[in-house]
């Protein structure tokens, strides 16, 4: 019993220590943003000539960008020597949350509400695990700008002349390509599974 008390409170730290809550607030933020931008593009300005990108493509950036943060936020040293398997219990919050955020886009996208809630969907995924990988290589909030900068790429040079989509340019294709899903699924899978048995970088030239 008293083992038990002792472990609710430190749950609790936990948990505000991740700002459960904002994060909580980006998933309902972003299916509500989802609901609302329908099918509105935007000129990016990545080139030359401005490309038009749907919003809603964009919008899990917002989540990775979250869970950057929130993973960033406690003390990178004193959580590398806790006997508490702080690794598994982030993948288990930041690999639910993105569950919820999946299951709502796609709810939306099947009740005719916004035609690209699949693809924005799909594109939470993979987000999350690239801010996963991010978060090996530069480590704290800096992980946020790997997803960001691979829709940039993808953006800027994953098209061909005849207006394809380039296999690797995955959160561009339309959210009933197969081929995209397992791309982004195995960025996500991945990424959870490094960010559980690897720790994260300490000591980023941008930390949280």
């Amino acid at each position: 019993m008293r083992h038990s008390a002792e472990a609710h409170p430190q749950l609790t730290i936990w948990l505000a220590v991740r700002h459960v809550r904002l994060l909580l607030g980006v998933v309902v933020g972003l299916a509500l943003a989802a609901i609302v931008t329908g099918n509105f593009a935007v000129p990016v300005p990545i080139s030359l000539e401005p490309v038009a990108v749907p919003v809603a493509l964009m919008l899990p950036l917002a989540l990775s960008t979250a869970a950057a943060y929130s993973l960033g936020a406690g003390d990178e040293l004193l959580e590398a020597v806790s006997a508490r398997p702080l690794g598994v219990m982030d993948s288990c919050l930041i690999g639910g949350l993105t569950a919820v955020a999946i299951a709502l886009l796609l709810a939306i996208d099947q009740i005719g509400v916004n035609p690209l809630g699949t693809a924005a969907a799909r594109n939470t995924a993979g987000f999350i695990g690239l801010m996963y990988f991010g978060r090996l290589i530069v480590g704290g909030f800096a992980a946020s700008l790997t997803p960001v900068a691979y829709m940039m790429v993808a953006i800027a040079f994953g098209t061909t002349a005849a207006g394809q989509v380039r296999w690797w340019a995955w959160p561009l294709a339309p959210g009933n390509d197969s081929e995209s899903w397992l791309i982004a699924l195995a960025f996500l899978m991945g990424g959870i599974t490094v960010g559980a048995l690897v720790r994260a970088r300490i000591g980023s030239a941008w930390p949280a």
